[in-house]
């Protein structure tokens, strides 16, 4: 059909009511269920289409095929002048096409920072909020970061696990207040083990069936679209599920159940596992004082490099102030073996030439070297120049034969470690520490191993970051 001439001079084309907004948390399977609801000639559920955003030549170039793989036709991509906003294209060749065919149309967002916005403005008739155990979104959104180098290396806007922690936070707060609106909420574990659950979606928006293709994760990249393909070959299945079961103790673990700790109201809302009183996490800054008070979680901020995050230690802000200090520092090209990374976020802060080599207890991306770290397993490598352990060595089960174990790289180690005098009166069960040692039996420690010592203790207020050169005595506090 014939869509009307686009005027740059026009005023903004006034917002359409929606018929289905899809709203959930990152890796709970919201885009899986925007899928789900796009059938060729009968619905379409655009993935995070920004509509009320400035016109984005991109944005458009990756919703084009969307359009395209249902049957419509957006034309050929206009220049930015025709349109002010992305709504007004759609709003202009699209909407028309879709009621001329009696479809029904919507958006799924993830990111939840303007959802309000988006409900004030599109009223939709159907709301779907797609929900998952925190700690399993956690480890799988460090799986996605990992396989798709989700802005590792931005000087703007960096991702990490401090930016995952407190995005994961900030969700939390803004599906609690999201759920007060009439809604059906989705938990991923029943959507991808159950039919009648999805026969419960197709029923709640008025489909007979649900769709069998995956434009919206086509939309992604492919790179993320071959991943899920690898895991799933094409269907819905289950082996996604029991990835925090599956992850080992250590680092990643903690920061995924300390989540999980920190809010009970988030699995008493959704019907997910609770944990018991006795070790629920209070008093931190993540946390609201009451319902009614503003999401304490600065959204803004989370992806700046230099944000500290709360003003008590948290390891995965701890890993992003450690790593900044130490790449401040390095100079020229060097070969890491970076222990314990979880994500691959220190990479690009390396000098350029660098070969940088991850490890982790969990291989998170093909580039991943997978050992028992906490259990004092170390890769056997050749031509490391420099070992980097942050956020590490609390999690360590013996930490004086792991130190020896580390000597016999023959190279530096750069790292971090909170000792006991500087958590002292913190519960540091709350991180998943073993007991700390003192900075003497630290430093005795790294002596007995074979290393000399350069350290600055509570370098950020708490932790401190050490270096370790191969030698048999010396020893240096600055």
């Amino acid at each position: 059909m014939t869509a009307p001439t686009p005027d740059a001079s026009r005023s903004p084309a006034p917002a359409p009511r929606m018929d289905i907004a899809v709203m959930g948390m990152m890796r709970s399977g919201s885009t899986l269920v925007a899928d789900l609801l796009t059938l060729p000639q009968r619905s379409l559920v655009l993935n995070e289409p920004y509509l009320l955003d400035r016109w984005s030549p991109a944005l458009q170039d990756k919703l084009f095929p969307i359009y395209r793989g249902v049957g419509l036709d957006p034309g050929p991509l206009p220049p930015a002048e025709d349109y002010p906003l992305n709504q007004d294209h759609f709003v202009a060749r699209i909407l028309p096409q879709l009621r001329a065919g009696g479809w029904m149309w919507g958006a799924k967002y993830a990111d939840l920072h303007s959802w309000r916005r988006t409900i004030e403005t599109y009223r939709p008739r159907r709301l779907i909020v797609p929900v998952r155990d925190l700690r399993a979104v956690f480890i799988s959104g460090l799986d996605l970061m990992n396989r798709t180098r989700m802005r590792f290396g931005n000087d703007r806007h960096r991702r990490d696990e401090a930016w995952l922690f407190g995005f994961i936070a900030y969700s939390v707060h803004e599906l609690l207040a999201l759920r007060r609106l009439p809604h059906l909420a989705l938990r991923y574990e029943d959507l991808v083990r159950e039919e009648s659950t999805r026969t419960r979606l197709a029923r709640f928006v008025g489909l007979e069936t649900l769709g069998e293709g995956r434009l919206n994760l086509a939309r992604h990249g492919e790179r993320r679209a071959a991943w899920e393909r690898e895991k799933h070959g094409g269907a819905i299945t289950d082996r996604s599920l029991g990835r925090f079961d599956a992850e080992p103790p250590g680092p990643v673990r903690s920061m995924a159940e300390r989540l999980w700790r920190l809010f009970p109201e988030y699995g008493e809302a959704f019907g997910f596992e609770v944990p018991s009183s006795s070790i629920r996490l209070s008093g931190h800054a993540f946390q609201k004082p009451s319902a009614e008070a503003d999401n304490p979680v600065d959204y803004r901020a989370l992806s700046k490099p230099g944000w500290p995050g709360p003003d008590r230690p948290e390891p995965a802000f701890g890993r992003r102030r450690a790593r900044l200090i130490v790449a401040r520092r390095m100079t020229r090209p060097v070969t890491t073996l970076d222990l314990a990374c979880g994500t691959m976020a220190f990479a690009p802060l390396l000098p350029e030439g660098s070969t940088y080599l991850p490890v982790d207890l969990a291989a998170r991306s093909p580039e991943f070297r997978a050992a028992d770290l906490c259990r004092g397993q170390l890769p056997v490598l050749s031509g490391v120049e420099l070992v980097t352990a942050f956020g590490l060595l609390e999690h360590v089960d013996d930490l004086p034969a792991f130190l020896k174990a580390l000597r016999r790289y023959a190279a530096p180690v750069v790292g971090s470690y909170y000792a006991a005098e500087d958590v002292a009166g913190m519960d540091i069960a709350d991180f998943g520490w073993r007991t700390p040692l003192t900075r003497a039996a630290f430093h005795q420690a790294a002596t007995a191993a074979g290393f000399a010592m350069e350290v600055r203790w509570a370098a950020d207020g708490f932790q401190g970051l050490f270096r370790l050169r191969p030698s048999k005595s010396g020893a240096t506090v600055v």
